[in-house]
């Protein structure tokens, strides 16, 4: 589920940055006549008229040669009504070649965004508190033509909050880059992009970088995309542990399921995953996890005689998500025990979750 949330919520805030910027983009031909105090009041206005939110940019700074440049520091705004923040950013960069501008072409060589801190809320209906920052389609209106060079979007910290499940999740800090994107009357592409994530509790890790991911309003599919998850924690025998690990996956929009497969290395082990999403909301996942062999005890620590558990693990975060899934392992060694040959049955629903698993030979080593 989390890692669903991290992905639903990097998408969502890239989208969110691009529309802002772009919008921004069209106050930049004008500035240099009217000052950049004017422009900004003028900003914080029509925000406040059209959308209910508070506008706050401590400073801009515009170039208009060689290429449209606009560079904005201390960006605020508030959720509809200005009682809370919604986003911060410390400060954006965005140079647009302003040449195809007349053809509805956006060329934009490079945009920076650093020091976004944005907090995504689903309300108890459902609606997203960023629903009407997003564009309405214009059936009658052709698509505009934008191709961005590079995007980086550096210390990018999010929190989604589910006012349903009355549950708020600090997501980690992400390091976004990608080149290469392109926007048309036939979708969209990304040549390549690359993700770095960091949460600092127990030192985890992780980097993803994806080649080929394109789109449409009916599908989207990422062709290939690899990476990998560090973790180091002085409460396991061996640290750091390092999971490489590669895939595929394919979405339909229109249905709103995906599919996909990820292959991981852990050590000597080998993981195989395929997946379906037949749902987006409320999340419906089914799976077939495949593990040639695993050794955990060379990685947590000799469980002691009378040892007393640390606590029942927090199951909040299953309230809304269906799982369905098989799980096999070739050979299987924890607390000394060696088995072969495990299957287990996963099923979660409703914030239960039950795991009923067929007999295994094993023995004491």
């Amino acid at each position: 589920m989390k890692k669903a949330l991290r992905s639903a919520g990097l998408l969502v805030a890239g989208t969110v940055v691009l529309a802002v910027v772009l919008a921004l983009l069209g106050v930049a031909l004008v500035t240099s006549r009217f000052g950049a105090d004017m422009i900004k009041t003028q900003l914080a206005q029509a925000m406040l008229e059209q959308k209910q939110r508070v506008l706050r940019i401590d400073g801009i700074a515009i170039a208009l040669w060689p290429h449209i440049d606009l560079r904005l520091t201390g960006v605020a705004l508030s959720e509809p009504g200005g009682a809370a923040e919604f986003a911060a950013v410390d400060a954006v960069h965005v140079a647009l070649d302003p040449k195809p501008l007349q053809s509805r072409q956006w060329v934009v060589a490079a945009v920076e965004v650093q020091g976004l801190r944005a907090t995504l809320i689903r309300r108890r209906d459902g609606r997203l508190n960023i629903d009407d920052l997003l564009p309405a389609p214009d059936p009658a209106s052709p698509p505009p033509q934008a191709a961005l060079a590079a995007l980086t979007l550096a210390d990018l910290r999010l929190t989604w909050r589910d006012e349903k499940a009355g549950s708020t999740t600090p997501l980690p800090q992400i390091d976004l880059a990608a080149a290469g994107l392109a926007l048309g009357d036939q979708g969209w592409r990304v040549e390549h992009l690359s993700a770095a994530f960091a949460a600092p509790p127990r030192q985890l890790k992780a980097g993803l970088v994806v080649f080929g991911l394109a789109g449409t309003g009916r599908s989207l599919v990422v062709d290939k995309f690899a990476g990998s998850v560090d973790l180091a924690d002085p409460a396991l025998v061996r640290s750091p542990v390092h999971l490489p690990y590669e895939g595929r996956v394919q979405a339909d929009l229109e249905k709103r399921s995906a599919a996909g497969r990820l292959a991981a290395r852990l050590d000597e082990s080998t993981l195989t995953l395929d997946f379906k999403l037949s749902r987006f909301a409320p999340p419906a996942l089914e799976f077939d996890l495949a593990i040639d062999r695993l050794d955990l005890d060379r990685y947590l620590p000799e469980q002691r005689a009378g040892a007393a558990e640390d606590g029942k693990a927090d199951l909040g975060w299953l309230h809304d998500l269906e799982v369905k899934g098989r799980a096999r392992i070739g050979s299987l060694r924890v607390a000394n025990v060696q088995a072969s040959q495990l299957q287990f049955e996963i099923k979660a629903e409703r914030g239960r979750l039950a795991v009923s698993s067929l007999p295994a030979v094993g023995k004491r080593k």
